[in-house]
């Protein structure tokens, strides 16, 4: 829900200083390829599983994505504990940028 009401003290501008970063806008992506999927991990008391996975990106070995998904599992899917390979569309609602360059 949005509240659309404003009262006199929230339409006044308000000052900002330079030295404040501004809010970046939320944003998410959705991702379809092949995925190599493994190490099921439960959390408890939900039906929410988090895989490990390759994510497939060009033809060479070093054009992959790697890391974790959340999946909400209503149909009760087993997963093995195994790599499997899964066709898949993920909405990416988070990434963590980690540089592998050698300083």
């Amino acid at each position: 829900m949005v509240n659309t009401s404003t009262s006199a003290s929230e339409s006044q501008p308000k000052s900002t200083s330079a030295s404040q970063p501004k809010p970046s806008a939320a944003g998410w992506a959705t991702l379809t390829g092949l995925v190599i999927l493994a190490n099921p991990r439960v959390i408890s008391a939900s039906r929410t599983i988090v895989l490990d996975a390759q994510v497939f990106l060009g033809p060479t070995d070093s054009d992959l994505l790697i890391g974790s998904l959340r999946y909400f599992n209503s149909t009760d899917h087993t997963f093995n504990d195994e790599p499997h390979l899964y066709s898949i569309t993920a909405t990416v609602s988070f990434l963590l940028s980690i540089s592998t360059t050698k300083i």
